[in-house]
């Protein structure tokens, strides 16, 4: 190729690019379209359907762990959503019907909703069941559980149900006492306080529950409802305040162990059958017959909580009482301290009197314990209405007093000192404010009704307490458990103590 045949190859070759370039932009630009031609597919809506776990129709006496399983052809299941429906509910139409008729209606919050992740498909759940509040054990409650899966779109799968029956063992409730850190101490009464505050003093109270037949192990909470009433005077005798107040409303009862209660002493008649053999073969026993627990049930007392107690002005005494947000009063909490207990009552002395807490739980079924738990429980109301108490600690007798003065010489010796510091200080104070009364604020441990014990409530009607010992092999007398106690729960009740 000469040089000039190669000069004007040279000069084509930009002009045939540029042709090249702009052939294929016209080709992109205008021989292309954005859009996809054919027929679009419509979105499929999911497909659930329940397995056989546990099958149609089981009988269950607690809330069955359900299995499910959700697919989605064209996207993924989103979320799953069930909702439960006692069979006396679907006012006589069939599920399928109520499916198709009512549930698109209903509020969607009435649904349990549960969200598909990576880490849970969500294809189980325990599902929350009722029981028959008047029958729980005898009669298997039937409902049904309607189920329904959403994709990725919002779309709904067809809704499927499955038909259980529910029955319910009632659970049980206990109460226990917290009495100077102590859990369940009976042998001390309680301290009220009319504020909030102190170690020692209100009523620190807890409860639980327990369900052994449906629940041996990890039990589901329980809810409780509860009331404390009081103040009833007591003295131990029959015509006594809570003895009244309990022989009229305490009331004997059979628990069967099919969870239905019998009023012993009026008749109750307890219908046994069975039907093994396809024939009902009944057996009819007196409650009033039963001289045992046994097979049948056991014996309890009931507070009889009733409408008729709670407008009885006389007993009907309630100073607290649980509290909700709906208004039933069920709560989750297991324990609570008292204060102020004596506010329908108020004294001006030092006194100790009854009260009761009332308590039952119900379980994951809302089944109540049948036969409520209760107990009396003694509270002290400190005033601290008078001066000085005086404790001789001596406990050799009279005669022969170890390195000590006789018996009345040390108590004459303390009334002549003691009012005459309160006259020194005014005769107001001596008469209104301090008043020392030899037979009543000087106490002996080794003589008449203080014999070996201090009494806590003798203690809390005190401003200030002196402990005389001038015996010298008794010198850790306060380590007795009758007298140690009640003196420092008396410095712990703010009383002044001073050891002489």
């Amino acid at each position: 190729m000469n040089a000039h045949l190669q000069t004007s190859f040279r000069r084509l070759v930009p002009v045939l690019l540029v042709l090249v370039l702009v052939m294929v932009y016209s080709l992109i630009q205008f021989g292309c379209t954005n859009r996809i031609s054919g027929t679009q597919t419509e979105n499929k809506k999911p497909v659930v359907f329940f397995v056989n776990v546990p099958p149609e129709s089981t009988k269950v006496s607690r809330n069955p762990v359900i299995s499910w399983i959700g697919t989605d052809a064209d996207g993924q299941v989103k979320y799953f959503r069930y909702l439960v429906v006692r069979e006396d509910s679907l006012g006589g139409l069939t599920p399928a019907q109520f499916a198709a008729q009512r549930l698109p209606n209903l509020d969607s919050t009435l649904w349990t909703y549960l969200t598909v992740t990576v880490d849970n498909p969500m294809t189980s759940n325990s599902v929350k069941m009722s029981a028959d509040l008047q029958n729980p054990v005898n009669h298997y409650y039937p409902q049904y559980v309607f189920l329904q899966a959403f994709d990725d779109k919002n779309l709904g799968s067809d809704i499927v149900w499955r038909l259980l029956l529910r029955n319910d063992n009632p659970p049980i409730t206990f109460i226990n006492a917290i009495v100077n850190g102590a859990d369940n101490d009976t042998s001390h009464p309680f301290i009220n306080s009319v504020l909030p505050g102190g170690a020692i003093t209100g009523i620190r109270l807890t409860w639980r529950g327990s369900d052994p037949i449906d629940h041996p192990k990890d039990p589901p909470p329980f809810q409780f409802q509860w009331k404390l009433l009081g103040p009833y005077q007591y003295n131990n005798t029959p015509t006594d305040t809570f003895h009244l107040m309990i022989q009229k409303w305490v009331k004997k009862v059979f628990l069967a162990n099919d969870g239905l209660v019998y009023a012993v002493g009026q008749g109750a008649k307890i219908v046994k059958c069975d039907t093994t053999l396809g024939v009902a073969n009944c057996d009819t026993i007196l409650v009033d017959t039963i001289k045992t627990p046994g097979a049948l049930g056991a014996f309890d007392s009931m507070l009889v909580m009733n409408d008729s107690f709670k407008n009885d002005s006389v007993y009907y005494r309630l100073v607290d009482s649980s509290t909700s947000a709906d208004g039933s009063g069920w709560t989750y909490a297991t324990t609570d301290t008292f204060w102020d207990a004596f506010r329908l009552r108020r004294g001006t002395i030092t006194r100790q009197d009854k009260f009761i807490f009332w308590a039952r739980c119900r379980d994951d079924a809302s089944v109540p314990d049948p036969v409520p738990a209760w107990r009396g429980i003694d509270v002290v109301d400190p005033h601290y209405e008078r001066g000085v108490l005086v404790v001789d600690l001596v406990k050799v007798s009279n005669t022969v007093r170890v390195n000590a003065p006789f018996r009345d010489t040390a108590r004459n010796y303390w009334t002549r000192m003691l009012t005459q510091w309160a006259t020194d200080r005014g005769p107001s104070f001596a008469q209104d404010t301090f008043r020392f009364v030899r037979d009543t604020d000087y106490i002996f441990l080794n003589a008449g009704p203080y014999l070996d014990a201090l009494p806590l409530l003798k203690v809390l009607a005190y401003k200030v307490m002196i402990l005389y010992n001038d015996d010298i092999r008794a010198s850790a007398i306060t380590q007795s458990p009758t007298i140690g106690p009640p003196v420092y729960t008396g410095i712990d009740a703010g009383i002044n103590t001073w050891v002489v």
